[in-house]
């Protein structure tokens, strides 16, 4: 997983390169216009160049962004950084070019400001770059932003490879370890001692069973895994290719929702959750009077789930069931089992902790069946996406003895949030095994897409509706 401080500088970038563009158009522009003794061919007043350049500015960055100059790479050579930028810039300008070609009103005054731009922004956005570059070593003397580094190996692929990390200011070399029977102990033992961001396996691949041990380590403790491939190894699935000290190198990539992809579904959560709960706030004033005039007690519901990294979030749902059956120290104390025990017998026990549900359940109140049907319980959880502690979309927030039931599948399922909905929701809710829950959250988490998300949005509004799996 990427550090913060990495996601932090890569989303800095993204405003200084505009500036650094918009400045160098606009000093081109007073170049031409003001200092030079040449009438212009066209005339352009300055509050309408400019007006222009900030509203065609955004396809600037998206022509940065497809050079790949956005694209986290801790290995990536800056003069490789460098040709992104003579691309990009030239893509941009190419494509105001185009533009003024286009429209009926000329964008520039003269031919010489687009030359004038072209090499200023250069010049600006690596500047700026190798500025922002500097800053970031320097922040490194300090430990902010590196990353933590085990190798496992000996011989000349190791030694390239450690020589190479203790180059790089941004990698720490914790330990090199010799692969052994007990390195997977001493891995442990470092890995509690330091906060350790990538397992660097430098020697010929291990067998199988061994790679997979590695593998459900680096997992079990957020670890970055990475290892120099065999020749068959390369075509790997799930994987990110490149090359370092001279070798081919794959890391098993986990999750595709990282790096840019983690800060868009940010943003998308908080902007959706602010509007929902906006929009939706009439409906929150009805529901907790309704429940209120119902069956008295406390609106709100709070329940221990399990969120990102294990951690334990308070999920806020419109209470459904009736005050004497809800659990907690809010309400009678009990757990779930107890209270079951006691109106139902052992049949219904048995039903809950095979699916932690019941189909029919006693303790719903008649409008909590209501809430539940529409998914209107769970809109409180909205206060809980722009908390940051849910998603609007992922996998089921569960408990923590529900999460004894992913086995294995667990580190995987905590990379990311849980959602307030997600792909088991829109495949038949209650109709879905539990054992097929798993699969559905496992799948999500490997297989996450942006398109993935909008399909289930759209299709839970769909579900809502139809009040599929009830």
């Amino acid at each position: 997983m990427r550090k913060r401080s990495e996601l932090f500088f890569n989303l800095l970038l993204v405003p200084l390169d505009a500036a650094a563009v918009l400045a160098s158009f606009v000093t081109a522009y007073i170049i031409r216009v003001e200092y030079s003794l040449k009438p212009t061919v066209y005339q352009v007043p300055g509050w309408e160049y400019l007006y222009a350049l900030v509203a065609l500015l955004p396809f600037a960055v998206f022509f940065f962004a497809l050079a790949g100059l956005y694209r986290y790479e801790s290995m990536r050579s800056r003069w490789r950084e460098y040709s992104q930028v003579v691309i990009a810039v030239s893509a941009s300008t190419m494509f105001l070019i185009i533009v003024d070609f286009f429209s009926t009103k000329p964008l520039f005054p003269s031919k010489a400001v687009v030359f004038y731009g072209f090499a200023l922004a250069i010049v600006l956005v690596v500047t700026e770059r190798f500025i922002v570059n500097l800053f970031q070593r320097w922040l490194f003397r300090f430990g902010i932003g590196t990353r933590q580094v085990v190798v496992v190996g000996v011989g000349r692929i190791a030694d390239d490879v450690t020589y190479a990390l203790q180059r790089n200011p941004g990698f720490r070399l914790v330990r090199v370890l010799e692969r052994k029977k007990d390195t997977l102990e001493k891995l442990e033992k470092i890995a509690k001692k330091h906060h350790i961001d990538e397992l660097f396996i430098a020697d010929k691949t291990p067998a199988e069973t061994d790679q997979l041990e590695y593998i459900r380590f680096a997992h079990n403790n957020h670890i970055a895994y990475k290892f120099i491939p065999s020749l068959a190894g390369i075509y790997q699935t799930r994987s990110q290719p490149s090359l370092y000290a001279d070798y081919p190198v794959l890391e098993i990539v986990r999750t595709p929702l990282d790096g840019w992809w983690r800060i868009y579904k940010t943003v998308f959560d908080y902007l959706g959750a602010f509007l929902g709960i906006v929009l939706l706030s009439p409906i929150f004033l009805v529901v907790a009077i309704v429940i209120k005039l119902t069956d008295g007690g406390k609106v709100f519901y709070r329940h221990a789930r399990i969120g990102r990294h294990g951690r334990v979030v308070r999920v806020w749902k419109f209470r459904s069931m009736y005050a004497k059956y809800s659990t907690g120290g809010a309400f009678s104390g009990k757990s779930d089992l107890e209270i079951l025990r006691e109106i139902g017998g052992e049949k219904m026990v048995e039903e809950f902790k095979r699916d932690q549900k019941l189909k029919k359940d006693p303790r719903v109140t008649p409008i909590g069946r209501f809430l539940r049907a529409t998914s209107i319980d769970e809109l409180p959880q909205l206060f809980n996406v722009l908390m940051g502690e849910l998603s609007l979309i992922g996998p089921r927030p569960v408990t923590e003895a529900e999460l004894a039931r992913y086995k294995d599948k667990a580190p995987t399922f905590l990379l990311i949030k849980p959602g307030i909905t997600g792909l088991w929701q829109v495949s038949g809710r209650n109709d879905v095994s539990y054992d097929e829950r798993i699969k559905l959250d496992v799948y999500y988490v490997e297989n996450w897409k942006a398109s993935l998300d909008l399909r289930i949005l759209f299709r839970t509004i769909g579900v809502i509706f139809k009040r599929k799996g009830y």
